[in-house]
């Protein structure tokens, strides 16, 4: 009963009563506390939980100055453990100061000094991301991929399909990519999978002076 002004009144009707008894339900007392002992459990389970993530890079598509770099890292990988960190682009010599840059915080780096149609900077990153999106991982895993291509790549893999795949495992995705260079399929897939996938943009980053 709720105790309101001296008077007692039933919530759902608002009915006052002056003599209310309470009849004690032990079957559902103990259902209760065991309910209640039960999502503790799970919130500590869940607030002690670390998050793990693998982060793949497209750096010929969300490409930031390399005096950015550290501020998009430390956005991206936003305090979690991060158990892969993968990144490809293309450039000459004149690039070498940014893969430095990538390598020194960490990251795996693939290069082509090639210009032109980017196939290899697809290619490359692609076999990585679906050899880490074909896994399994319990608790779920976090794949973040920077990129907003969602070409056909020419009849050969897909990052949309990276992350179909992914999800299919069971993963979180997140995708980070500038607003006007992002695909029309990542804003579908946002939609579609409101709880897994998260699509993130960079120009919200502070990444450009």
């Amino acid at each position: 009963w709720v105790v309101m002004q001296g008077h007692r009144r039933d919530p759902l009707t608002n009915e006052s009563f002056s003599n209310p008894q309470i009849v004690p339900n032990a079957q559902l007392r103990r259902e209760i506390q065991r309910w209640c002992e039960a999502r503790a459990m799970q919130l500590d389970a869940a607030a002690g939980e670390v998050e793990r993530a693998h982060i793949f890079v497209d750096n010929t598509n969300v490409h930031v100055a390399q005096e950015a770099i550290h501020r998009l890292i430390h956005c991206v990988e936003a305090g979690r453990t991060v158990e892969e960190r993968v990144v490809v682009g293309s450039g000459d010599q004149r690039q070498k100061s940014v893969w430095h840059t990538w390598k020194a915080a960490g990251y795996k780096v693939s290069s082509d000094p090639r210009q032109g149609k980017e196939y290899f900077v697809d290619d490359a990153l692609l076999a990585q991301l679906i050899r880490t999106a074909s896994l399994v991982f319990e608790p779920r895993r976090t794949l973040v991929l920077l990129t907003g291509d969602g070409n056909a790549n020419g009849g050969r893999a897909t990052f949309p399909e990276s992350v179909e795949i992914a999800l299919r495992n069971g993963w979180r995705v997140e995708v980070h990519s500038w607003q006007g260079s992002t695909s029309r399929v990542y804003l579908a897939f946002a939609a579609q999978y409101p709880a897994h996938f998260k699509l993130k943009f960079l120009d919200n980053m502070g990444l450009r002076s």
